[in-house]
């Protein structure tokens, strides 16, 4: 089984100039959790998921004891989570999707993208030709292919 077998060819995508509230909209709304990230020629150029903007929210540079210092401000005053979730939401696509992308071909076997799930710790590989976006396998594609054939 290679992953021209089990990708899914109905692949919503995204702009890396929608915002973030956007981008959150069209997920809830599709029931999916990620959206490839196309460029004005319809390449691909990153993903960005649900857990890339819930990861936002941390601000990795921050050191832990300021992110504690913080959660308890916030304890005090909900009105300014509020504020920071709204400005958030106004960030572009492409100020948190992920660049580095983990990718396979059409031809690509259903063991090797096994092997990029596990390896890689992620939950959609997009299946790309010559840089363009043709297909899309989420982990329960895998799931549901096996179980059909065995």
């Amino acid at each position: 089984m290679k992953a021209r077998d089990i990708m899914r060819k109905k692949i919503i995508t995204i702009g890396k100039e929608t915002s973030l509230k956007e981008a959150a909209i069209l997920m809830s709304a599709n029931r999916v959790s990620g959206l490839p990230v196309l460029d004005d020629f319809e390449r691909l150029i990153g993903i960005i998921t649900d857990s890339d903007i819930l990861k936002y929210r941390q601000k990795k540079n921050l050191p832990e004891y300021l992110r504690l210092l913080e959660s308890f401000i916030e304890e005090i005053d909900p009105e300014s989570i509020e504020e920071n979730i709204r400005v958030i939401l106004r960030k572009k696509v492409k100020d948190v999707m992920t660049t580095h992308l983990i990718s396979v071909t059409e031809e690509t076997h259903i063991g090797q993208i096994i092997s990029k799930f596990a390896e890689h710790h992620i939950s959609r590989i997009p299946v790309v030709k010559k840089n363009k976006l043709v297909g899309i396998i989420a982990r329960e594609d895998v799931i549901k292919a096996l179980a059909e054939k065995y």
